[in-house]
């Protein structure tokens, strides 16, 4: 993997198994050695982070017809003319202490705070979080974290 240094150079990491963490700018990237690079959107003690990928959403295939002057419509030999569209796909992700991820669902966030079970029940019941979107997972993974807080300030 290439990088490209402070000073204009381009530096190579070859054990990338090493990386954990890329900072770019004011953005910190996660980096699993098997599944890749995650955007850290909310950095807590559990942190929620999103892969984002390019979908295919579709093909637009034309019939590779082109005029020009004295040739008419014979395409023949001419490369068809295609149109791909992709749009953004965000999956979210939780990183726990030990930094593994796990895929953004009630089940895994019941799991991860364990000993809160009901609370976080209450929580997803009462708000009805869409682990979609952005905003919900990040005060979804606020209120967990700050359950463990206060559990640490009582002992």
């Amino acid at each position: 993997m290439h990088y490209i240094a402070a000073s204009g150079d381009t530096m190579s990491i070859t054990n990338t198994r090493e990386i954990k963490l890329v900072n770019v700018g004011d953005v910190t990237f996660f980096h699993d050695y098997k599944t890749g690079y995650y955007e850290v959107v909310l950095e807590l003690p559990v942190s929620l982070a999103v892969k984002n990928t390019f979908d295919l959403e579709k093909i637009e295939f034309s019939n590779g017809a082109r005029t020009t002057a004295g040739t008419g419509t014979d395409t023949r030999g001419l490369v068809l003319q295609y149109d791909r569209l992709y749009k953004l796909g965000q999956t979210f992700f939780f990183i726990d202490l030990n930094n593994t991820i796990h895929k953004a669902t009630s089940n895994n966030i019941l799991k991860l705070f364990s000993g809160h079970n009901d609370k976080i029940k209450e929580y997803l019941n009462k708000y009805r979080v869409n682990f979609q979107s952005k905003e919900d997972l990040i005060r979804l993974t606020t209120f967990c974290n700050q359950l463990n807080a206060d559990l640490k300030k009582k002992q």
